[in-house]
């Protein structure tokens, strides 16, 4: 009686022990990871499985390779497991408490952020934030554009402040919920003029080198976005 032939074990789980690594930080960025035949013996795996498992985690922004070299964690990996791994807009649209703390969050780093950049008063930030601010107003026609290119703008703003870290993370938050956010943030167009004028003030603040007053300008923003989206996400 023939002997019945064992399915091919997935490379899933261990794709999902690599991610948890990565995520606490036991594989940093830039850690090379074992080679396929090593990851295979230690993992009981085929050459495939493990092959299926490192294309899960590059198509997900985890690790990147290199020709001859190998696989390595992704050094903006912090950014890819926001987005990819932990499922940050469902837990938003979940839960309103998270969704505070999260633009409190964002209102004290970018608010940090627009001071240095008033400070600074460099021509080319300001450039920066004005075609960022050209690009939202020539996306009205189509609201979820209009929401990614509102997204776009506050991540111009953190990057030309130098803040690196933040920069990183939002940039994964922009990969995560960026669709998602400006599908179901932009359903009413009256909200458009209203957040242009808003970012619009922000870079006059800028212009004048008002460091106070372009806080107070992205603060009133900021809060007004929290009053707008719990409205409709959590009515």
């Amino acid at each position: 009686m023939p002997v019945p032939r064992k399915s091919p074990k997935s490379g899933r789980p261990l794709a999902a022990r690599l991610e948890k690594s990565i995520l606490s930080g036991k594989l940093p960025p830039g850690c090379k990871l074992p080679g396929e035949t090593s990851l295979a013996h230690d993992h009981d795996l085929s050459r495939a499985a493990v092959r299926e498992a490192l294309e899960t985690l590059k198509a997900r922004g985890l690790i990147t390779s290199r020709r001859g070299s190998g696989s390595y964690v992704a050094v903006d990996a912090g950014s890819a497991a926001l987005s990819a791994s932990v499922g940050v807009y469902a837990a938003l649209r979940r839960d309103a408490d998270t969704y505070r703390q999260l633009m409190m969050l964002r209102m004290f780093v970018e608010c940090e952020c627009i001071g240095v950049l008033a400070e600074k008063n460099r021509w080319r930030s300001r450039e920066r934030l004005r075609a960022a601010l050209a690009g939202m107003a020539g996306k009205r026609a189509s609201l979820a554009a209009f929401g990614k290119a509102d997204l776009a703008f506050h991540l111009t703003l953190v990057e030309e402040s130098g803040y690196k870290l933040y920069a990183s993370l939002l940039r994964g938050l922009l990969r995560g919920i960026g669709d998602s956010y400006a599908r179901e943030t932009y359903v009413d167009r009256s909200f458009v003029d209203t957040v242009l004028a808003e970012h619009r003030a922000i870079c006059e603040a800028l212009d004048l080198g008002r460091a106070g007053g372009a806080r107070r300008a992205l603060q009133r923003h900021l809060h007004h976005s929290l009053q707008r989206l719990e409205g409709l996400l959590f009515r």
